[in-house]
Parts: structure tokens; sequence; C-alpha cells
């Protein structure tokens, strides 16, 4: 890693810095990838004493999507 890989938002740089906008589309795909809740995912909500729904699966996808749609 360079120096101008190593990004400090909020100390000195600004997006879109270079550097910094190499990383937003990896950081999306890693947001994707998580959209759909994995069993593993749903079971850790359900076993929390929170129930589950399909409501759950609607809101966690709504936050995701709300969150792709931001703009830096």
């Amino acid at each position: 890693m360079t120096d101008e890989d190593d990004v400090h938002i909020g100390f000195g740089f600004k997006p879109p810095h270079p550097a910094w906008t190499r990383y937003v589309s990896l950081a999306r795909a890693a947001f994707l990838a998580v959209r759909d809740p994995s069993e593993a995912m749903i079971y850790a909500h359900s076993e929390g004493g929170l129930g589950f729904n399909d409501k759950v699966i609607e809101d966690w996808q709504a936050m995701i999507d709300a969150m792709l749609e931001e703009k830096p």
C-alpha cells in the first residue's frame, strides 16, 4: 500500500480523491453481496429473540438500497 492509498477522509482529503474513489466499487459490491440475508444472518436475528418474518428482509434490503443510493 502506498501513501496515496492511505486515505484519511476528514484528515485532509475530501471525496472524490483518486485513491478513495478506487474503493467505491468494491464497497458497493460488498454491500450488494449482503443485501440478501444469509441463513446464518436470519438465524442470528431470530435467535436474538427478535422474531423473524418477511418484513425483516424487506427492512434490511431497504436500508442497504438507501445506503447504495447515497452520494459520497
